[in-house]
C-alpha cells in the first residue's frame, strides 16, 4: 500500500507560542495523501486508522498531564467571549498545549504561556458566564 503526497493540497501554518522571555513558533502540516491506486478496504481500514488514533491521542496526553484537559476545556469555554485576536491566542495556545503533551510528539515538554494578562483573562471568565479567578 503506497500512497502519494500531493502537493498542491498540502498547508503549513505557524503557530506562535511564548516560553518565558522567547517567542517562537512550531510549524504545523496539514498533508493530503493522494488515493489513487488504494482499493476500497484500503481506504476505509485508513479511515478507521485515523479515528482510532483520534481517539487514542487524548487519552496519551491525559495520561502525561492530567489537568489538559482542565485546562483546553476552561480555554475554549472563553473563546465565545474573547475578541478575534484574543481567540486567536487561545487557539493557539490549545494547539501547542495539545502538540507538547501528545505521544509522539518531539517538542520539549515544556511550558508555555498565555500571551494574555490575567486580568484579560478574568474578564473573560466574568464575560463567559463563569465565576472569577483565584488571585
Amino acid at each position: 500500500m503506497e500512497a502519494s503526497l500531493d502537493n498542491n493540497k498540502s498547508t503549513v501554518k505557524f503557530v506562535p507560542y511564548q516560553q518565558k522571555m522567547k517567542v517562537r513558533a512550531k510549524a504545523l502540516a496539514q498533508v493530503e495523501f493522494s488515493l489513487k491506486g488504494l482499493s476500497e478496504n484500503d481506504i476505509q481500514v485508513l479511515g478507521h486508522l485515523s479515528d482510532a488514533v483520534d481517539l487514542l491521542n487524548p487519552i496519551y496526553r491525559d495520561q502525561f498531564e492530567p489537568q489538559t484537559p482542565k485546562i483546553e476545556h476552561l480555554l475554549t469555554s472563553l473563546l465565545k467571549a474573547a475578541s478575534p485576536a484574543q481567540a486567536e491566542t487561545i487557539s493557539n495556545y490549545v494547539t501547542i498545549l495539545n502538540l507538547q503533551n501528545s505521544p509522539f510528539s518531539l517538542l520539549p515538554r515544556k511550558n508555555h504561556l498565555l500571551a494574555l494578562t490575567k486580568d484579560e483573562v478574568k474578564e473573560l471568565v466574568k464575560k463567559a458566564g463563569g465565576g472569577v479567578l483565584g488571585s
